[in-house]
């Protein structure tokens, strides 16, 4: 998967960090999970939010990052994918975080009614979500590979087919 995370690092997390009045788009949805975003997002690199990821737990701040408006959706997304692919190299994977890390995509492709990503960020995506699994069950690492892992897997590229 080294060569999905090397895509990763030139496809997210480029260039300045979001201001805040650029993180989110106050058009009257989600206001609370907006104004957590914008508390949590605010004056944080993407690297700030893989150490705080980093640090355990389970507040990943998924919900506020699926509320981010673009670029900042892309800029912290790599933070969430570097820590995905730390993870799952682990021996003791964060299963839970990558659930919700595809049920995350799932809702913001259901939101956006499409994919809010570039085409080449979202076929990334893709082949992430179709890989992992199986890589999982090469080595063995069956927690990544359970049902509601594989379920938020599938319902997030079903979606990506439903709208296209």
């Amino acid at each position: 998967m080294d060569h999905l995370l090397n895509e990763v690092r030139s496809l997210f997390g480029a260039g300045a960090m979001p201001s805040a009045n650029a993180l989110v788009n106050w058009d009257g949805f989600d206001q609370w999970d907006k104004e957590y975003a914008v508390k949590f997002y605010s004056g944080k690199t993407w690297k700030d939010v893989l150490a705080h990821n980093n640090k355990g737990g389970t507040a990943h701040k998924l919900e506020e990052w699926s509320v981010l408006c673009e670029p900042s959706l892309s800029y912290y997304g790599r933070a969430h994918l570097e820590y995905l692919f730390e993870t799952a190299d682990s021996v003791t994977p964060d299963d839970e975080f990558v659930s919700q890390f595809f049920h995350q995509l799932y809702q913001l492709v259901y939101m956006h009614k499409g994919s809010p990503f570039t085409a080449s960020q979202t076929d990334l995506l893709v082949r992430i979500a179709k890989t992992l699994p199986l890589v999982a069950v090469e080595r063995g690492v069956e927690s990544l590979a359970d049902d509601y892992v594989v379920h938020n897997i599938e319902l997030y590229l079903e979606e990506l087919t439903r709208v296209s």
